[in-house]
């Protein structure tokens, strides 16, 4: 074999170790990216509950939610509307308060430690 040729066997390998490689990389990036979409779909799930769960406990905190949802598209507005009317139609009553509720004066914007959700 000549030198040449020896030379074009080599850089062959070598490119096909780089596509290789390349195809790894890039299956790599995709499970990091994977990774990251499920764990802030997981917390964006947890902030939800964590809102809807303070709405039903004390519904004066639904007008704080509505204000939130304004900076949505319109479809996504009705949506979020639709869900919270029908929230509160299944809140118990003003006068059913649950062990744990907190008190009419605490600031919307405060949580307490017992309504923290766990992960």
């Amino acid at each position: 074999m000549s030198a040449k040729n020896v030379i074009s066997d080599r850089t062959a390998a070598l490119l096909e170790k780089q596509r290789e490689l390349d195809e790894r990389i890039k299956r790599s990036l995709q499970r990091d990216r994977s990774v990251s979409r499920k764990s802030r779909n997981r917390a964006l799930l947890l902030i939800g509950v964590s809102i809807e769960r303070q709405i039903k406990r004390q519904p004066s905190y639904l007008a704080t939610v509505r204000s939130f949802v304004t900076g949505l598209k319109d479809h996504e507005q009705e949506a979020v509307t639709t869900f919270l009317d029908t929230l509160l139609a299944d809140a118990p009553t003003p006068n059913s308060t649950t062990p744990g509720a907190m008190s009419s004066i605490t600031s919307p914007l405060v949580p307490q430690r017992s309504e923290m959700v766990d992960p």
